[in-house]
């Protein structure tokens, strides 16, 4: 069973979208689904991961945020996988 993750974002994010971009390469190989969350339509969310962004979330567990580190996240996938 694939994890689904939440990527938090906005439009004109430059480093969103090279996030997002970097983040569907891996997909596959990750095995992870993203659920994409745009946060200028959600004002708690816009509050909340406003200055953050992109902020990338598995439940209530922050994965990565701001420039993404690929070690990073590949080592809180295993660890989720691991647990799941």
């Amino acid at each position: 069973m694939k994890l689904t993750l939440d990527f938090y974002t906005r439009p004109q994010c430059n480093l969103c979208d090279e996030a997002y971009h970097l983040l569907q390469l891996f997909q596959d190989d990750w095995g992870f689904e993203l659920s994409v969350r745009d946060i200028s339509t959600n004002d708690t969310w816009t509050e909340e991961y406003g200055l953050r962004i992109p902020v990338l979330k598995y439940k209530d567990l922050l994965i990565d945020e701001g420039q993404f580190d690929l070690d990073i996240i590949r080592k809180r996938l295993h660890d989720l996988s691991s647990e799941n």
